[in-house]
């Protein structure tokens, strides 16, 4: 059975994308965090969480230091960063540190396809959010 852990400090986001991700599969277990040391905790006690779904602004975390340490305590665990920010610089700084995977905040109809393909080594953006500089 695949499981998610939603990282969001925001019930009603936590929530929709909880749907999302239930409406892609049916049968995943999901764990919901509102902090990073909400999501250690999870972690810790929950063995098997296929995929985490990170939001860069909690009450305990600013920028990327959430990431980093989610990064340092289960450095095999797929995250996947959840953000409105569509900065360029944000989005390579998370390429480097090791985002496999970033969402942009899209619609539901999106945002349930990318999920869909989530366990494959992918990364997602509305093709207008990035381009390689040349």
């Amino acid at each position: 059975m695949t499981s998610f852990l939603i990282i969001d400090d925001h019930p009603l986001f936590r929530e929709a994308l909880g749907n999302a991700v239930r409406l892609a599969h049916p049968d995943t277990r999901i764990f919901e965090a509102m902090s990073i040391k909400g999501a250690l905790g999870i972690l810790a006690a929950e063995q098997g969480i296929d995929l985490a779904l990170l939001d860069l602004s909690l009450p305990d975390a600013t920028g990327f230091s959430g990431f980093l340490r989610l990064r340092e305590t289960h450095p095999r665990l797929p995250v996947a960063i959840v953000s409105s920010d569509e900065d360029q610089q944000i989005i390579r700084e998370a390429l480097s540190l090791g985002a496999g995977r970033l969402f942009a905040e899209i619609d539901i109809e999106e945002r349930i396809g990318a999920l869909d393909r989530a366990g494959a080594e992918w990364l997602y953006f509305r093709s207008e959010q990035f381009r390689d500089p040349e």
